[in-house]
């Protein structure tokens, strides 16, 4: 070895750009860690722009063949948020991370059938329907105050208001014995505002038969 010379180790004969790796260290110029075949500057798969390499994350460049996006520190930055992220923050090239992205998107709400912003659900909600292999239904706010859940969507009939609602607008029990009858056998259903009106309208006509 020539006086000055530096020492190249064994991973150090792997290129950080092209990940070809080559028999001898004359493949490499002095200290350099990309071969002499490769430009000096990576291109940045979410931005598109010519960047050194020093610029991208050594992890991204010591493991190309297990990253199939790489991304240089200026795209570590969400787009939306504003807010610096990891690499596994972000979907392949996105420039807007995950959160943003799934508050920026427009999920169905079962019930109702209308797409809206995540704003319009609950977090928790959101979170468990996009866990694989999960069954949880989407549920708005608004079908929420109507009394349904990501549990059931099922709509029940009022008889009296001639309304859909879900379940939890309706008493539990009656719910139970609506939902194990038979088509012909289903009961008539009141909902809580319907069965407390209908209570109250009873308690003044036999306060009014009384005083007759």
């Amino acid at each position: 070895m020539a006086r000055g010379e530096l020492r190249r180790c064994h991973a150090c004969f792997t290129c950080i750009v092209c990940g070809t790796r080559h028999s001898s260290k004359e493949g490499f110029a002095q200290a350099a860690r990309h071969c002499r075949k490769c430009k000096q500057e990576v291109e940045c798969d979410v931005c598109g722009e010519q960047q050194k390499w020093t610029c991208f994350p050594q992890a991204q460049l010591d493991n190309k063949m297990r990253n199939t996006h790489r991304r240089c520190a200026g795209c570590h930055v969400c787009a939306r948020c504003k807010e610096p992220t990891r690499p596994g923050d972000f979907d392949g090239p996105a420039k807007s991370c995950r959160r943003c992205e799934t508050e920026q998107k427009e999920w169905i709400c079962e019930p109702c059938g209308i797409a809206k912003e995540a704003t319009h659900f609950d977090a928790k909600n959101l979170k468990k329907h996009q866990v694989t292999n999960r069954t949880d239904k989407l549920v708005c706010h608004a079908c929420r105050a109507d009394g349904y859940t990501p549990a059931d969507v099922y709509e029940y009939p009022c008889q009296l208001c001639d309304k859909t609602k879900g379940n939890e607008q309706f008493d539990r029990a009656a719910i139970q014995a609506y939902s194990k009858a038979n088509a012909p056998e289903k009961s008539g259903l009141l909902c809580t505002s319907c069965h407390q009106s209908h209570e109250r309208a009873l308690s003044v006509w036999l306060s009014l038969r009384l005083r007759a």
